[in-house]
Parts: C-alpha cells; sequence; structure tokens
C-alpha cells in the first residue's frame, strides 16, 4: 500500500514538473537524446521556396500594370463596377506574359476583342479569367475572323430546293 502512495505520488510530482517545465517552454533534452539533435527538431520544417514564376518581384512592371490598367478601363467601359487591380491582378497580368509567354500586344487585343464581344465581355471581368480563358478568347476570335470558304447555296423550302451561285 505505501509503495502505491508512493509511486501515484511520484507520477503526480512528474506531471507537475511537465507542467511547470512547458508553461516556461523550456524543454529538457530527454536522457537518450543529443541536445543538438533536438534543436533541429525544433526549427520549421522547410518549405520549398516560391518557383521561379511564381515569385513576386519587387520592382513594380510597366507591362503588367499596363495590362492591367487596359483591362480596368475596358470593363469600366462597358458599363460595369471599376474592378481593383489587386495583387493576384498583377501576377496573373505577369504570369501571362513570363510563364505563358504572350506578348502584350496579344493580350492587349485578347482584351479589346473579348470586352466587344457580347458573350466574352460577361465572362472576362478579372484578370485571373482573362489568363484562364485566354486559349477559348483566341480560338474564338480566329474563328470569327474566317469566312467559309463560299460554296452552292440551297435556297427554298422543301421541294422549291433550287441552287444559288
Amino acid at each position: 500500500m505505501a509503495d502505491m502512495r508512493a509511486s501515484k505520488k511520484a507520477r503526480s510530482e512528474n506531471v507537475r514538473a511537465n507542467i511547470e517545465r512547458s508553461s516556461q517552454n523550456v524543454r529538457s533534452p530527454r536522457p537518450d537524446q543529443n541536445p543538438k539533435e533536438e534543436q533541429m527538431h525544433d526549427l520549421p520544417a522547410s518549405k520549398p521556396g516560391p518557383s521561379p514564376g511564381d515569385a513576386m518581384p519587387d520592382i513594380p512592371r510597366d507591362d503588367v500594370r499596363t495590362i492591367c490598367e487596359h483591362l480596368a478601363d475596358r470593363i469600366e467601359g462597358n458599363g460595369s463596377k471599376r474592378p481593383v487591380i489587386t495583387q493576384g491582378w498583377l501576377r496573373e497580368a505577369r504570369l501571362l506574359i513570363d510563364n505563358d509567354g504572350r506578348t502584350v500586344d496579344q493580350v492587349l487585343k485578347a482584351i479589346d476583342w473579348s470586352q466587344s464581344d457580347s458573350f466574352w465581355r460577361i465572362n472576362i471581368l478579372s484578370m485571373p479569367k482573362l489568363r484562364e480563358k485566354f486559349d477559348q478568347l483566341r480560338l474564338a476570335a480566329q474563328k470569327e475572323n474566317v469566312t467559309p470558304a463560299r460554296g452552292p447555296r440551297y435556297v427554298g423550302g422543301p421541294g422549291l430546293m433550287r441552287m444559288e451561285q
């Protein structure tokens, strides 16, 4: 019985000591652990750095700003509230040029075309959306500019089909 009380008392003292150490933010190394090894485990896990395409440059770029301003101007010109040019807008415009390989001229033309088209002006209201849909915009603009080859055309209703040249 005395042994049971002694072990219970020892456990409660250990718990108290652990609480005291944790409240002081002091960690003592375990006897089987090297103190230097303990310090290594206390370091935050290293996170992979941003990839070169995702890093935000410290210096503002005029080409990126121009693209963002142009889209904001065109959206406002269509009667919508002028969008705020955020860091997200700037990042997407920069990635459109740097990662996607678009030229400033290509992007400006895509903005103009999208904001002139009744379907696309509703759907392109931000720089992230412009970047996401860029290839679809390009293809839609090309499709609109291609005129089908003119072959024989049939006019009239059923039974009245005649060929028009």
